[in-house]
């Protein structure tokens, strides 16, 4: 049985990278992390994108709001570069508004949110290793 949310799944590494992509009925939300292991994870609908540790309100462009928490997120090393987000052009056409590269974590978690456009849309999660992702596609229709 894999590890489920709030469990340890791995040493992911501090930094997620985060891709954009468009499918026949869905679109596709990919982190990659350079670390070892499976995340464990919790994707919900929020009413508002709250940040963990803080608790204010972060600005994500959308009408419905996934937030994505991932287990065994570190801090990244000195001199790393936070990851660029997905471009205009990689948004367009797609359900998604805004997605956000994870960079670091607040207490072993890594949080991002998925600004979803028009409404609240079903998901799918998927978290993989070899490399180690996790994937969220959203239905388009």
């Amino acid at each position: 049985m894999s590890p489920r949310f709030p469990d340890l799944g791995g040493d992911l590494g501090g930094v997620g990278i985060v891709r954009v992509g468009r499918h026949s009925g869905y679109d596709r939300v990919v982190w990659e992390f350079p670390g070892a292991g499976t995340p464990t994870y919790r994707v919900r609908y929020v009413d508002t994108p709250i940040a963990d540790g803080s608790g204010d309100v972060v600005a994500v462009t959308g009408d419905a709001f996934l937030e994505v928490l991932i287990t065994s997120v570190g801090i990244p090393d000195d001199g790393v570069a936070r990851p660029a987000d997905p471009t205009a052009s990689a948004l367009t056409g797609t359900v998604i508004a805004e997605a956000n590269a994870i960079f670091g974590g607040f207490e072993g978690y890594g949080q991002s949110f998925i600004g979803v456009r028009d409404r609240e849309r079903p998901f799918k999660v998927s978290a993989l290793a070899g490399p180690t992702r996790l994937v969220v596609d959203i239905a388009t229709g």
